[in-house]
Parts: structure tokens; C-alpha cells; sequence
């Protein structure tokens, strides 16, 4: 049997290294959110731009006014870090650090509906799923394959599902979602965030803009 004095040295360890493990982990993403932002900022260069923060060291929404009129918004999460106890868990059920850019253009209108979700991507998929709300069922349905899984797409003529396969086998990260909303003029990309292929990201958004408008 283990004595009480055994449970009390293995409870004070583990409160001790799950301490030490905040303090690391915030450290680490406080700096990985500074570098992503100065990042961000650089990569879309706004003359005017708003923050939201969502909470500490979870993420914000912000929304860019750029030079030619058009505007572009961003959510921004971290992954669940903080705690040590939570860490498996998170990984477990894949959390990670993750990006959505849209972009209102300034000039040109999106002339279809398009939705394509990555397989696996639950949380995405019932997003999707209430922006359609009852054109869920009436919507024309594809599944495109990539180097990266499978999608699932849900689009409205003219849009060409090939579109997904065509974007999504051209970068070096994969695209969990992409939308196009031609009620709200806006095209939508979701991704892992990642300072290093953020300008990527980026251009793999104004490519999806001009394969929908």
C-alpha cells in the first residue's frame, strides 16, 4: 500500500512540474503570438487595423483596412497549452494553433457558394453547416481528394469543386476549410497558424478569391 507520505512527495512533484510547465509554456506563447502578429501585420501592410482579444494567451479577432478598400479579418487561437495535465488531452483531440483569414474585396463580387472542409475537421464542419442552414440539403455535395485527405464540398453552380484539390495541392501546409460566401462578398480560408508559411497563406487566399469571383 502506498503510504501517505509517498502520495504527498508524488503530489507535490507533479504540482511542481505542472508550475514549471505554465511558466515555460507562457513564456513560449506570448512570443509566438508577438511574432505572428508583427507577422500578420507585415504580410497584409493595414493602413487601419482593430484587436480583440479573446481571452489571455487564447487568441483574438482583428480586422484589417487595407490600402485598396478592402478589408480583411482575422481569428486567431492557440492551442491549450497552459496546462500540463490538459497537454495530452488537447493532443489528443488535435488542438492546435490555428488561423482564419477572410477577405471583403473591395473591387469584384463572389459569384457562387463554395464550402470545402477538410475530413476530420468536425468543428469546421458545423460551422459550415449553420452558415448554410437550410441550403444544407439543397446544395450540390463533392468529395475531391488531395495530398492532403479529403474534402468535403459543398458548392452552388458556377463554382467547380476541382477548385479544392487544385488550391490545396499547391501548398506546403494543409487548408482546413475554404469558403466562399456570395451573399456576404467574402472568401474565407482557415489554416494552422504558423509565422513561417503565413505569407503563403495569404497568397493561397487571394488565389481562391480569383478562382470565385
Amino acid at each position: 500500500m502506498v503510504s501517505d507520505a509517498l502520495i504527498i512527495i508524488m503530489i507535490t512533484i507533479l504540482a511542481s512540474l505542472a508550475v514549471i510547465w505554465y511558466f515555460a509554456m507562457r513564456r513560449r506563447l506570448a512570443r509566438f503570438m508577438r511574432d505572428f502578429t508583427l507577422e500578420l501585420e507585415r504580410v497584409f501592410k493595414p493602413k487601419d487595423k482593430t484587436y480583440h482579444l479573446l481571452g489571455y494567451l487564447v487568441g483574438y479577432r482583428a480586422v484589417y483596412s487595407l490600402e485598396d478598400g478592402s478589408t480583411v479579418y482575422v481569428l486567431f487561437t492557440t492551442a491549450p497549452v497552459l496546462s500540463l495535465f490538459y497537454y495530452p488531452i488537447a493532443k489528443l483531440l488535435r488542438r492546435e494553433d490555428e488561423v482564419t483569414l477572410s477577405l471583403n474585396p473591395k473591387r469584384g463580387k463572389v459569384k457562387c457558394e463554395l464550402h470545402a472542409l477538410l475530413e476530420g475537421k468536425v468543428r469546421l464542419r458545423r460551422i459550415v453547416v449553420e452558415d448554410l442552414k437550410k441550403r444544407y440539403k439543397k446544395v450540390n455535395k463533392a468529395e475531391v481528394k488531395s495530398r492532403w485527405g479529403v474534402y468535403e464540398v459543398y458548392y452552388e453552380d458556377p463554382c467547380n469543386p476541382n477548385t479544392v484539390s487544385r488550391i490545396a495541392n499547391t501548398t506546403r501546409f494543409p487548408i482546413y476549410r475554404l469558403s466562399a460566401y456570395k451573399g456576404d462578398n467574402l472568401i474565407s480560408i482557415t489554416s494552422r497558424a504558423d509565422v513561417k508559411t503565413l505569407k503563403e497563406l495569404r497568397n493561397t487566399l487571394y488565389e481562391f478569391a480569383s478562382e470565385v469571383m
